[in-house]
């Protein structure tokens, strides 16, 4: 089944459709906040199992993944480096003391125009997940997985493949994908 094919199956319509009325309701009628948001958060957590169930990882889909991941990993890589050279541009600036810098990568909130679907339904449905509209996505509540990366002045620096782990063996544990297929991947 392709992408398209995917997002466009009744069932996934339907959910999408469901998040898409739920937030209206949210900001027309200032549905109850608290119960909006937690109803918010099932509907992902439905959409997020549904999609899981239909995308089945063939070769055409580990090579998009691959190109995805790196992808990622330049963007994890050049925020090092920027993070990096913020640091060494305070430190350069007659500042004392010792000095701390956070680099983090952030979900765009447009939406790629290299996604295979663009629908207005699409388009909606990222802002809701990327964080632009609430914070229903709790992961990503800064809008990042994680801490990013951190320049302390007092520490010996680690390496960029030490960031990634790429040092270490590849252990792709994510949840939903074929470890089979992705066994010789270093997903970030």
């Amino acid at each position: 089944m392709t992408v398209q094919e995917i997002f466009d199956t009744p069932a996934i319509k339907k959910v999408e459709n469901a998040m898409i009325g739920l937030e209206e309701n949210i900001e027309r009628y200032r549905v109850d906040k608290p119960s909006g948001l937690e109803m918010m958060r099932v509907l992902i957590g439905l959409r997020r199992n549904l999609l899981a169930d239909m995308f089945v990882m063939d070769e055409n889909y580990k090579r998009l993944l691959s190109d995805f991941n790196e992808t990622m990993k330049q963007q994890l890589i050049r925020m090092r480096h920027e993070t990096i050279k913020a640091a060494h541009g305070v430190m350069n600036a007659d500042v004392t003391g010792e000095i701390q810098a956070i680099g983090k990568c952030f979900l765009g909130y447009r939406y790629s125009k290299l996604h295979p679907v663009q629908t207005m339904r699409a388009k909606k449905i990222w802002a809701i997940l990327n964080g632009s509209i609430d914070d229903y996505v709790q992961f990503y509540s800064d809008g990042v997985l994680m801490g990013g990366y951190v320049y302390d002045s007092r520490k010996e620096q680690e390496s960029e493949n030490q960031m990634l782990y790429l040092q270490e063996e590849p252990d792709n544990w994510n949840e939903g994908l074929d470890m089979e297929i992705t066994k010789d991947m270093y997903l970030i």
